[in-house]
């Protein structure tokens, strides 16, 4: 990725037109490659992993990871430069603080199937979130958003930025709305602006 396309990356992630308080967060796979768990540990960026109780070295060097951003962080631009295209993991932004959004995503992890079978569910996977959220129906997207605003992945060869947002509108269900955002442009990401308000805020630390 050249420097273009990263600050073009940067620009859409860190969305300036986003309401006052809300904070961008990046939930990272483990499992994708060796060393992101230890670069997010050694960073000073807040975070929290998904899996909970004794957990063997082994298992915490696979485990997702749920990661407070703000804009200038180092660890965030050499895991986004190393991980953009490879499937490392999904951005989301929300107004809630890493607790609760940690709380919520933990809540997705298992599925239960129409036999009562509970599964194991990798959304933090792109491949698996960009089919998944346009089959679901308004009740199975409000839980899967939850206190989320937004989330944003890759695209399937790295080109572009795909956002999905959960629109409410009036005596009507929520319904999913996305966006495609090429990183090869340098205009603003402002097709969605009209649904926010004017306002803007600094992502919150």
């Amino acid at each position: 990725m050249h420097d273009r396309q990263m600050q073009r990356l940067n620009d859409l992630l860190f969305y300036r037109f986003e309401r006052e308080g809300t904070s961008l967060f990046a939930l990272f796979d483990a499992a994708r490659e060796r060393g992101i768990h230890e670069q997010i540990r050694r960073s000073s960026l807040e975070y929290g992993c998904l899996f909970t109780g004794h957990l063997s070295e082994e298992l915490l060097s696979a485990a997702p990871y749920i990661v407070r951003i703000v804009p200038g962080s180092v660890t965030f631009q050499r895991l986004i430069e190393q991980g953009w295209g490879h499937a490392w993991g999904l951005f989301l932004a929300a107004r809630a603080g890493l607790h609760t959004v940690r709380r919520h995503l933990r809540g997705l992890l298992q599925v239960r199937t129409e036999n009562h079978k509970r599964l194991f569910f990798r959304y933090y996977d792109p491949r698996v979130l960009r089919p998944f959220l346009p089959t679901c129906q308004p009740a199975q997207l409000a839980e899967v958003f939850g206190p989320i605003q937004r989330f944003d992945v890759e695209s399937a060869d790295g080109s572009q930025l795909l956002r999905f947002r959960l629109i409410a509108e009036l005596a009507a269900p929520a319904t999913l709305r996305s966006w495609t955002y090429p990183l090869s442009e340098s205009r603003d990401a402002d097709d969605d602006r009209a649904s926010l308000s004017a306002g803007y805020g600094p992502l919150t630390r």
